[in-house]
């Protein structure tokens, strides 16, 4: 059936005085400005509006301030399987390495590294 309402609308007595409720907009903190920001830069890198140098920029900024994303880290290093970015690599893995001894995390990263290990050519 299509129609969003009851199917019997008198066994359900009145239903046309229904208040929708207004959902206040979402409000971030400047934190979590930050690091869409990042998750950002990263989809413009992958579209090619920026480039790998500012990755390499940001990279030291986001090791302070989301050193626990592990998700920024390993969009981090898919693109640098992809551009072959040997260096940058070895320091997107480093991170996550560090993040797998979180057991809660440790099958996510296992899991989007094999991902990402497609991207190797």
């Amino acid at each position: 059936s299509v129609f969003g309402g009851p199917a019997d609308r008198l066994q359900f007595g009145d239903t046309d005085k229904f208040v929708v409720a207004k959902v206040p907009p979402a409000s971030y903190k400047e934190a979590d400005m930050k690091l869409f920001a990042y998750y950002q830069i990263l989809r413009d890198i992958r579209a090619g509006k920026k480039t790998l140098f500012d990755l390499e920029t940001i990279l030291p900024s986001m090791l302070e301030d989301f050193p626990n994303e592990w998700l920024l880290f390993l969009e981090g290093l898919e693109i640098c399987l992809q551009a072959k970015q040997a260096e940058l690599e070895k320091t997107f893995r480093n991170q996550l390495e560090l993040l797998k001894k979180n057991p809660e995390l440790q099958s996510c990263i296992d899991e989007g590294l094999a991902l990402a290990g497609q991207f190797r050519i």
